[in-house]
């Protein structure tokens, strides 16, 4: 008599892990308040006291420094980023930067704001570069 083979039920699906699943955990700071009045608040997760700290730290230095993202475009935050990071850049260093941004990256996503950009808008813009491109 031939065996027969036992169907397996399928499993459940497992659930999502939680980060205290993974050791981290969750902590806060509120960098100002809304427009509503109500506070702002930003969150981390960390696995080490130094970590968080580190965290907290650059969350308050970018709000210091006016960096949300919210409602920023591609070239607002252009202008900044050679301002501020790139600040002790030569200058044929940052002639090539601008060069870059105002041939190549801002004529294509400069108008969009920074949270709306998609891997898609990405891709199209290294798809411009195949063959390579010469700056008009």
């Amino acid at each position: 008599m031939a065996k027969t083979k036992k169907l397996k039920e399928p499993k459940a699906p497992k659930k999502p892990k939680t980060y205290a699943e993974y050791g981290l955990r969750k902590s806060s700071v509120v960098v100002g308040k809304k427009p509503d009045g109500t506070p702002d608040r930003k969150y981390v997760y960390y696995s080490t006291n130094k970590e968080r700290e580190e965290k907290l730290v650059e969350i308050r230095r970018k709000y210091a420094l006016g960096i949300t993202l919210e409602e920023m475009t591609v070239q607002e935050w252009s202008e900044r980023w050679l301002d501020v990071w790139k600040a002790n850049a030569s200058d044929t260093q940052k002639a090539h930067y601008k060069a870059k941004l105002t041939h190549d990256i801002l004529p294509t996503i400069g108008s969009a704001r920074i949270k709306d950009i998609r891997y898609t808008d990405l891709q199209k813009l290294m798809n411009s570069y195949v063959g390579g491109k010469k700056a008009q």
